[in-house]
């Protein structure tokens, strides 16, 4: 048997069976947990002599019961979805949300992230950083902090995404699948991960089939606005011998896309065909309907708190990475090359 004091949260979700954030329940009382399942968490607390982390709890004591949500914008579906998603989760904890859009300013972030050292805030999850970012690694190393969705890769932290790579991959295979050889790809002007990920994706697919869309790709507006993209479309399908094929890495971005090819005069798909990502509540809406890679934003949230969670009450937890399942979702906007 472990020694009492290297004997950890998860080494007791182990032994009974249970997750992290299960266990993490019923030591804190924070919501409903079946008789069963409490009896068999007790009974491993008590075979592992298991004593919550003084720190952790003594951090605890002295908290304010919030966690900091740090998004680039609220105005974002994306953003919007993943966010219902931690603040549902985190109210069967007994916690509430502090959400604040920072517009893209690391400045503004800068100052919202000093909510943890003067214990506004008990944790904080990170809903947009770029890729190359450094400088929230030392609040990361120090307290409960969860990258959602963006993070940068070189760094040791707990992260919650889908692979974006194979995402992409797959949907500009699927393009390649229909028949099209002449595809584009609308990306975005900022420096997420993800971008960064979905382009690298795209590429390696058309190279496996031996395409070249090196120059097919364009760069819509860093919020992955409607109106760039709208404007990016036109110009890109007015082209002689235009491209048949557009993989956007947004939803918002495909949107904007449709639009465009419709003020040349063509049709989606007849002309064009379409796909998106992030499979938001638009993609049903619009005619025709979008076919795109679905992200599980909620399930990205509610995985964010739960994660959030399970630091609090045991710290010295190594860092996760979680990486959540998408699918391609056929609908409308694609068909065969004809």
């Amino acid at each position: 048997m472990k020694n009492q004091e290297s004997v950890k949260i998860s080494d007791v979700s182990k032994l009974a069976g249970v997750s992290v954030a299960t266990v993490s329940r019923v030591i804190n009382n924070t919501c409903y947990v079946n008789p069963e399942t409490k009896e068999k968490v007790q009974k491993a607390i008590n075979e592992l002599s298991y004593e919550p982390n003084l720190s952790a709890r003594n951090l605890r004591r002295n908290t304010s019961g919030a966690i900091l949500v740090l998004t680039p914008n609220l105005t974002n579906p994306y953003y919007s979805n993943i966010i219902e998603g931690i603040s549902e989760t985190a109210r069967k904890y007994g916690s509430s949300t502090f959400v604040c859009s920072s517009n893209g300013d690391k400045k503004q972030e800068m100052e919202l992230i000093k909510m943890l050292d003067s214990r506004r805030a008990d944790a904080a999850i990170v809903l947009a950083t770029n890729y190359n970012d450094k400088w929230l690694l030392p609040y990361a190393q120090k307290y409960p902090v969860v990258f959602c969705s963006e993070y940068n890769p070189k760094l040791k932290v707990n992260r919650v995404s889908v692979d974006n790579y194979k995402a992409a991959f797959e949907a500009t295979e699927y393009l390649i699948q229909l028949g099209h050889t002449k595809i584009g790809m609308l990306s975005s002007e900022n420096e997420y991960i993800s971008t960064k990920l979905r382009m690298d994706g795209f590429l390696d697919a058309c190279k496996k089939h031996g395409i070249d869309s090196s120059k097919n790709i364009d760069f819509a507006s860093s919020d992955y606005s409607f109106q760039s993209a709208r404007k990016l479309a036109t110009k890109l399908l007015s082209k002689k011998n235009h491209v048949t094929a557009l993989f956007c890495i947004s939803d918002i971005l495909a949107l904007g896309a449709i639009y465009g090819a419709r003020q040349v005069g063509l049709d989606v798909p007849n002309d064009v065909s379409i796909v998106g990502f992030d499979n938001l509540e638009y993609a049903e809406m619009m005619v025709p309907q979008i076919t795109t890679v679905n992200q599980p934003c909620r399930e990205i949230g509610v995985s964010a708190m739960e994660r959030v969670q399970e630091l609090l009450n045991d710290q010295e937890e190594k860092p996760k990475v979680t990486l959540l399942s998408h699918q391609l979702v056929v609908r409308g906007s694609t068909e065969k090359i004809k």
